[in-house]
């Protein structure tokens, strides 16, 4: 825990939350790192469809997971 002399509490609540945050982004990438398929369903502007044979080639190249690995850590995709 956190705290700042500035801000008290705040600052532990804040750094709390933010922790908390950072935990279900990287678990949601974990999550669409074991599924690809249905993140890139999900990811869709509205009114375009997955191309589901470009998406099974895609899911099938490690690649792929590196990449969704380096953006889920903050590094260049």
């Amino acid at each position: 825990r956190f705290r700042s002399l500035e801000h008290g509490v705040t600052t532990q609540i804040d750094c709390e939350t933010g922790m908390l945050q950072e935990i279900e982004r990287l678990r949601q990438a974990l999550r669409d790192i074991a599924d690809p398929i249905s993140a890139w369903r999900r990811d869709l502007a509205e009114g375009y469809v997955l191309d589901g044979a470009a998406a099974v080639r895609q899911s099938e190249q490690a690649e792929t997971y590196r990449r969704m690995a380096r953006v889920a850590l903050g590094e260049p995709g």
